[in-house]
């Protein structure tokens, strides 16, 4: 799969790129000298319907993140580093009481505090006794962590954002 789109971003906070998901695509706009938006086909239904339950098999959660790398790593030479990640879109509705801190109507989130909610969705995907979480099980927060884990990592962001509706 590669990139649906590309185009110039609409007007970001300085030191902000903005992260959409939505159910058949995430939207990725970044600031600077040439400010970009990309589409990316990575849906919470679309990517979600490779999960065949609540939680990813192994097998699964590999595929997608193997997909999700193909499609992310291109945009490393174009993705300025060190920007703080800012979703918005239906995800927030399934991360935002899951983790970080909340401050004012917004949720602040370290990668390493979001690499521990990606390492709790492959722990369960190992057998992690379902009882043993809190995260909002299903093909949404599935896409949604692996997409995010990915671009956290890949294209150096040096955190997440999230604003409360």
């Amino acid at each position: 799969m590669s990139i649906l789109q590309t185009s110039s971003a609409p007007g970001l906070a300085q030191g902000q790129a903005e992260l959409v998901l939505d159910a058949t695509s995430t939207r990725l706009s970044w600031p600077g000298q040439a400010a970009s938006q990309v589409v990316l086909p990575l849906g919470l239904v679309s990517t979600g319907q490779r999960f065949r339950s609540t939680v990813p098999t192994p097998l699964e959660l590999e595929t997608v993140i193997a997909e999700v790398e193909d499609i992310v790593m291109p945009l490393a030479a174009k993705v300025p580093a060190d920007l703080v990640l800012h979703l918005s879109g239906p995800a927030v509705a399934l991360l935002a009481d899951q983790i970080g801190h909340t401050r004012a109507g917004r949720v602040d989130v370290g990668v390493d505090e979001f690499e521990a909610v990606f390492n709790e969705l492959a722990a369960l995907s190992l057998g992690r006794p379902l009882s043993q979480t809190t995260l909002p099980l299903g093909p949404g927060l599935s896409v949604s962590v692996v997409v995010i884990r990915e671009l956290l990592h890949h294209l150096r962001f040096k955190g997440l954002s999230m604003s409360l509706a």
